[in-house]
């Protein structure tokens, strides 16, 4: 305002006004799988987005360094972030495509597996002198971890090349930037990077970290430090949100009183008496007495009768009773 520059122009009266605006821009591509993950996949609504650098700047950088200059560097897995702030505000920010991963993938071309070439890395390599032990090679190295370390010294000297080059590309020198250098990511914890960066710069470096001021950990596991950019999108993604100081107890269903359940009523089977079928017994003829027969006629009625009776007696009735009668 009036060519003067004002933190916080609102309300400030002058004739002449002057902006200068950093447009953060995203790949549609990019922006098109976070929702397709989030949305699609994992039935999430998505509140908002965060620009990762400027979340991790709000929860690390010190408002004194904002206003006299720094610069902050992302050093990740796949991407080295650099971002330039001067007088509170962002001024310039770039994302590189490398970073530590490639470090891991170069040793793994000496027949190493991924696992084993990140942990050689961690405990062998050196970004800024051929061996840990302080810059002085010791006799007992085997010479493949010597090899190694030369792709862990090339690999570092290209990040650091193209970070110095970014510096340049901003328009600022690095007496421009008294606040230094602020590093984070995993990639900061390669062993002589950070010292590394700050003789190519000629600057002040520090690791960021999350002022634990603010922020309290349950888990004494979390370190404000190495996991200072996950912790950061997490406090920006909470801004404005009350503070939850007690954990609220789960909400109990309510339970509806169990009704018995009512078994029918068996009515008993009442049963129907089986009606016996009466054996119907079959006349014995008997002569009449007024007529006598004949002695022929005589003798064959006696064996009808005789027939009948052995047949009644050897035969299976359908009335028990019936051989008793």
């Amino acid at each position: 305002v009036d060519n003067i520059a004002i933190a916080v122009p609102r309300g400030t009266v002058g004739q002449t006004i002057k902006m200068w605006a950093n447009l953060v821009t995203c790949r549609p591509q990019t922006r098109r799988n976070l929702e397709r993950i989030f949305t699609d996949k994992l039935k999430l609504s998505i509140a908002g987005m965060k620009v990762r650098p400027i979340a991790i700047a709000d929860a690390v950088l010190h408002d004194e360094e904002k206003r006299l200059g720094c610069m902050l560097v992302d050093f990740g897995a796949e991407t080295t972030t650099v971002a330039i702030f001067k007088q509170g505000t962002l001024q310039y920010l770039v994302t590189l495509p490398m970073g530590s991963r490639h470090i891991t993938r170069d040793i793994q071309t000496l027949n190493y597996t991924e696992e084993r070439a990140e942990e050689l890395k961690r405990k062998v390599g050196s970004a800024s002198s051929p061996l840990m032990s302080g810059g002085a090679q010791a006799s007992s190295t085997p010479a493949d971890y010597t090899t190694l370390n030369n792709y862990v010294l090339h690999r570092a000297a290209e990040i650091i090349a193209n970070i110095k080059n970014q510096l340049k590309l901003s328009g600022f020198a690095p007496s421009d930037l008294p606040g230094g250098i602020i590093i984070g990511g995993g990639g900061a914890r390669l062993a002589g990077f950070n010292n590394r960066l700050a003789t190519a710069l000629t600057m002040n470096i520090r690791l960021g970290s999350i002022d634990t001021t603010y922020v309290r950990f349950a888990d004494g596991r979390i370190s404000p430090t190495d996991s200072a950019d996950i912790l950061a999108l997490l406090m920006a993604a909470a801004a404005g949100a009350e503070e939850c100081t007690y954990r609220p107890a789960p909400a109990q269903p309510v339970q509806q009183p169990a009704q018995p359940v009512q078994q029918p009523i068996q009515q008993p089977v009442q049963q129907q008496p089986v009606q016996q079928q009466p054996v119907q017994q079959q006349p014995i003829a008997e002569p009449a007495p007024e007529e006598k027969p004949h002695k022929s006629e005589r003798v064959s009625f006696l064996d009808r009768i005789k027939n009948w009776t052995e047949r009644i007696m050897t035969e299976e009735p359908e009335d028990n009773d019936l051989r008793d009668d």
